[in-house]
């Protein structure tokens, strides 16, 4: 649903993105090449696919979160397949759609660690 009110309002402005409505996690199942990627959702980390998926000179924006409320949007910019350089906006931006699970306690951490 907010993928296809996403979807409308693009359109309403007269953009035409790809738009993919899924778990991107995994980049985009059918490949391409991408001038921008805006990630609507917090993540950890900036998934590989990603950086192999955004043309060198393209930008990645995403909200890097952790599991303790922790989170800054990051601005990136592909320098090459699987590399990229940038920084972390000076405001606190950022996209919340859904919460980042807590990390998984190492198999040999305590029950403290665990939760």
């Amino acid at each position: 649903m907010v993928g296809g009110a996403a979807a409308a309002t693009l359109k309403a402005a007269g953009f035409a993105p790809r738009l993919i409505i899924g778990d991107g996690l995994r980049g985009d199942p059918q490949g391409g090449q991408y001038d921008r990627l805006i990630a609507t959702c917090p993540v950890r980390n900036v998934p590989l696919p990603w950086l192999h998926q955004v043309k060198p000179g393209g930008k990645i924006l995403a909200t890097l979160s952790g599991w303790s409320y922790a989170n800054a949007l990051a601005l990136l910019v592909v320098t090459g397949p699987g590399e990229a350089t940038g920084r972390f906006l000076p405001r606190l931006h950022q996209f919340h759609v859904r919460p980042s699970a807590r990390p998984a306690a190492p198999p040999d951490a305590g029950p403290a660690a665990r939760g």
